[in-house]
């Protein structure tokens, strides 16, 4: 385990039985000597409090008695920069809960990683191989110490204009298996305002959490067949509280292209010290999983909306209020 940590798909779906087990016992073992000591930073603890995401929306936390007792590892969808900030306040106010999460790193500016290192998230760099490994094997470490966890499913921030989901990482799931605990999977689910706004605090009316039935995993059985149940998990019970606030998004011609651009525009670059730069996050998971996604949506010189990236420039053209 010294020189590589986790197995990828290819290689462990070429196991054994017997020799899945063997590669979960070693890699336990691995994990329970890791140093689990958080060091506070000064220096990031006074950024965190200066440029915390405040919210502003009420929240309705759903399905909260459906919760196992014991560790889990929360795993949620990611439609929103704010999303870690409300999951982590919602686990606080509703269960007592400070989550080990897990954060990528590599395409977060100074002051966006010390929030993150303020609130005690696991920085993970992805362009970094035995960096990545490390943080991963940390949230595992810190699951097998009885702490809950909490990671994104969805591989990028979902910015499509109706797409329900972006594909699911087999990661949580081979984390979930090493530390032999289950994966709860959670909606957050922002009901936007419909109209176009100036600023991203504006954005949301209310926010829906929603906590669904624990799955329970098999350290013989394939990562594939158990992240494909935790997709169709995910994407059926947003589905259902999109139906519920009476949104129907399945094709570009539900979809108003002045607000998308607006909310999307504002997600992006609206949260002091945040911002997203799509393209950087794109090369990157194209370099890690040759994964080529259809996610944002810019417009062309008619107003129609055609798959690009918004700048940060060219986009504050989208954020001029109608007159």
């Amino acid at each position: 385990m010294a020189d590589r940590i986790f197995l990828s798909n290819k290689e462990y779906e070429e196991l054994s039985v017997e020799n899945r087990k063997r590669y979960y016992s070693k890699l336990r073992e691995y994990c329970s000597k890791l140093d689990k000591t958080w060091r506070r930073d000064l220096a990031s603890s006074i950024v965190g409090k200066v440029f915390l995401p405040k919210r502003i929306f009420f929240y309705d936390a759903e399905d909260t008695r459906s919760m196992p007792n014991g560790n889990v590892l929360f795993v949620s969808n990611h439609t929103s920069m704010r999303d870690y900030f409300v999951i982590r306040e919602v686990l606080q106010n509703e269960f007592g809960i400070n989550p080990s999460s897990l954060i990528a790193s590599d395409n977060l500016g100074n002051v966006a990683k010390s929030v993150y290192s303020s609130c005690g998230a696991i920085l993970a760099d992805r362009t970094d191989a035995g960096s990545y490994e490390n943080s991963k094997a940390r949230l595992v470490s810190n699951l097998m110490c009885g702490n809950c966890g909490f990671m994104y499913g969805e591989c990028i921030l979902n910015l499509h204009p109706y797409k329900l989901l972006q594909p699911v990482l087999t990661d949580a799931v081979h984390m979930a298996i090493a530390a032999r605990v289950p994966i709860v999977p959670v909606i957050i689910e922002y009901r936007e305002t419909s109209e176009i706004v100036e600023y991203e605090e504006d954005l949301y009316d209310s926010c829906t959490v929603r906590f669904c039935e624990p799955i329970k995993f098999d350290e013989t059985m394939d990562f594939d067949i158990f992240t494909a149940k935790l997709m169709t998990v995910l994407k059926s019970e947003r589905a259902s509280i999109l139906a519920r606030y009476g949104i129907v998004r399945s094709e570009l011609n539900d979809v108003n292209a002045k607000i998308y651009l607006n909310h999307t525009y504002l997600k992006k670059y609206g949260i002091r010290g945040f911002s997203l730069n799509t393209s950087r996050e794109k090369a990157i998971l194209y370099k890690m999983l040759r994964l080529q996604l259809d996610n944002e949506y810019t417009c062309d010189a008619y107003g129609r909306l055609i798959p690009g990236v918004i700048t940060k420039e060219k986009g504050k053209r989208f954020v001029i209020l109608p007159k």
